[in-house]
């Protein structure tokens, strides 16, 4: 990446050393992604209920227990609150009110 490059994309007059290394961070944050997608380590998740899928989402990458897997157990832990907070909403399957 050129000096000019870092100036446009942060728009900036001047490059500073401290504006240098986030531009290097973010770079090889790039190159960790881009090693995770090559490498086949991208990951999704389908939580279902009652055979109906409930929520889904993909393009994890690097990580599956660290990322993926904790924000499913994320929303399962979610929905059994809100399923404890409104059961009789719950076993009629009405939606709860938003919270």
């Amino acid at each position: 990446m050129t000096l000019e490059a870092v100036r446009k994309e942060f728009g900036v007059k001047r490059v500073t050393k401290a504006l240098r290394e986030k531009a290097e961070d973010i770079l090889r944050g790039e190159i960790v992604s881009y090693d995770a997608y090559l490498g086949g380590r991208v990951y999704g998740y389908v939580i279902e209920q009652d055979g109906e899928e409930i929520d889904a989402c993909w393009g994890f990458l690097g990580h599956y227990e660290l990322d993926c897997l904790s924000e499913a157990r994320a929303f399962v832990d979610q929905m059994n609150l809100r399923e404890a907070h409104w059961p009789a909403a719950a076993e009629q399957g009405a939606s709860p009110a938003p919270s």
